[in-house]
């Protein structure tokens, strides 16, 4: 897929979320796919397609505010520890 295509997998809801998530101030959106993949059960990949798909169309889509249909707070994240990385202390 190009840079900014649209994914096959992309629903109107997708954008819609990541308006409202934009809107919310909770994250920087470079980082809005982790978001996509809790709300929607996406992989990252796709989710990351979707996100660029967004940036890329936000001005043609008239910079939309959001309609405050999602709450936001830190998404549920599988998160990697590197082994053998110490801490400070």
């Amino acid at each position: 897929m190009a840079k900014g295509e649209k994914p096959a997998s992309l629903a109107e809801d997708h954008l819609d979320f990541l308006d409202d998530l934009r809107s919310s101030g909770v994250t920087n959106m470079y980082s809005a796919s982790i978001y996509l993949e809790s709300e929607f059960g996406l992989e990252r990949k796709e989710a990351g397609a979707i996100l660029i798909y967004w940036m890329g169309s936000f001005e043609e889509r008239g910079c939309p505010k959001g309609k405050g249909r999602w709450r936001f707070g830190k998404p549920e994240t599988k998160l990697s520890i590197s082994k053998g990385r110490k801490g400070n202390g």
